[in-house]
């Protein structure tokens, strides 16, 4: 699975578009709150959050952190959104 599209939301929320056809929202917050290093919870600052690209099927904030498509599928709401 990859990311196909990521869109910036709200707070620490993305709206993201996967390969295996479905659009999900995905908290990161709670990931970013158990980080135990620095290198990751950097990231609870939503200015430096806001600064990802999606690279190869993968979230990557100027490589300090990256994030599969499979975790952040499993992270995501079970609700679907769909493209209107």
């Amino acid at each position: 699975m990859k990311v196909l599209k990521a869109t910036y939301i709200t707070g620490h929320s993305l709206l993201i578009s996967f390969s295996n056809g479905e659009t999900r929202t995905v908290d990161i917050a709670p990931f970013l709150r158990k980080a135990k290093n620095l290198s990751t919870s950097q990231f609870l600052d939503t200015k430096k959050f806001k600064d990802f690209k999606l690279v190869n099927g993968y979230l990557t904030w100027n490589g300090h952190m990256d994030i599969a498509a499979e975790y952040l599928y499993q992270l995501s709401d079970e609700k679907k959104v769909t493209a209107d």
